[in-house]
Order: structure tokens, then C-alpha cells, then sequence
């Protein structure tokens, strides 16, 4: 597959606080996963998940390269470079 660049609005997990915290501290409201919205080049797709990287060397080396589970997935829109 030839890369191509996209748009992907996300859900990931977050951390909460700095160091020990009082689980008693937190409500229903605080349990959220973080919205994430990346753009980069989208390398593989796969029923499950989403292989991304934030750039392309020249070479066609990929660098930050991450997966996202589809499960995750908001929205993934194709860019035109």
C-alpha cells in the first residue's frame, strides 16, 4: 500500500495527576478517554487497526510511527497532498 496522508479523530488513554492520588477524588464525569486529532500519513490498515506516522523521509523512511486501534476511531479522512 502507498502511503497517504490523512485526518484521524481519536479516542486515547490519558493519565490523571502528578504522583499518588485519593481514588475517592474522582466521579463519573472525570472517566473520559482523551480526544486526540493527528494528521499524518496512514501506511497500513487492517480490521483492527490503523498504522500511522507523523512524517516520510525522502527515502521513504517513516518516523513516529503508531498504531490506533479501530476501536478508537472517530473519524479517518483521507487528505489530498
Amino acid at each position: 500500500m502507498k502511503p497517504y496522508p490523512v485526518l484521524v479523530e481519536w479516542c486515547d488513554a490519558c493519565s490523571i495527576g502528578d504522583g499518588w492520588l485519593d481514588p475517592d477524588d474522582f466521579g463519573d464525569d472525570d472517566v473520559a478517554p482523551c480526544g486526540v486529532v493527528t494528521v499524518g500519513w496512514c501506511l497500513s490498515k487492517s480490521k483492527s487497526a490503523v498504522l500511522l506516522a507523523l512524517s516520510i523521509a525522502e527515502n521513504g523512511l517513516a518516523r513516529e510511527t503508531f498504531i490506533v486501534p479501530r476501536s478508537g476511531i472517530k473519524s479517518l479522512t483521507r487528505l489530498k497532498p
